[in-house]
């Protein structure tokens, strides 16, 4: 798949940063951006860019995710995304990575959660666009999204110690 015909669903609430990821996505990272404000729109959209009715791979290859949104949040938008792939035993889970401003403990334990969250990267807002740059690519042309959601999870453990004793 040319990188232009691969869909990255962009999940922000905030109309100034939604236009800016899409843009990077677009004109920056040569992909296609697919745009949800909240977690209940990007359940929508993740659903209608399914192939053979679900069971097939889904035409939305990454999901840039935000935390705190209206309607649904981005950690219940994760549970339900991973139970909806759980049941589909032919799919691959679908590589999410967090751009959120949010950096406490619980967010990040519950997106990296083995479970339910599984993310392939936790990006702090501003985000550098090389480095999504580069976890994007590794994650669509190198296909590396199962090792990144160990690499993530193992250092999150380590972020949230260091942010616990920063803040007792």
């Amino acid at each position: 798949m040319s990188k232009n015909k691969t869909k990255i669903l962009v999940v922000e609430d905030e109309p100034e940063q939604a236009k800016f990821i899409g843009k990077t996505v677009e004109k920056t990272l040569k992909y296609a951006a697919v745009v949800a404000t909240n977690g209940a729109e990007a359940l929508a959209q993740y659903k209608k860019n399914r192939t053979f009715f679900g069971f097939g791979e889904n035409k939305i290859k990454a999901i840039l995710l935000d935390i705190n949104m209206p309607e649904m949040n981005g950690l219940d938008f994760l549970k339900q995304l991973r139970g909806i792939e759980k049941k589909n035993t032919f799919a691959r889970y679908t590589p999410v990575i967090v751009i959120t401003a949010h950096e406490e403990p619980e967010y990040i334990e519950d997106a990296t959660n083995p479970v339910s969250g599984m993310v392939s990267a936790y990006l702090k807002k501003p985000f550098n666009k090389t480095e999504l740059k580069d976890l994007l690519d590794k994650i669509i042309d190198n296909m590396d999204a199962e090792y990144m959601i160990e690499e993530t999870r193992n250092a999150s453990y380590e972020r949230v110690e260091t942010l616990r004793k920063e803040n007792p």
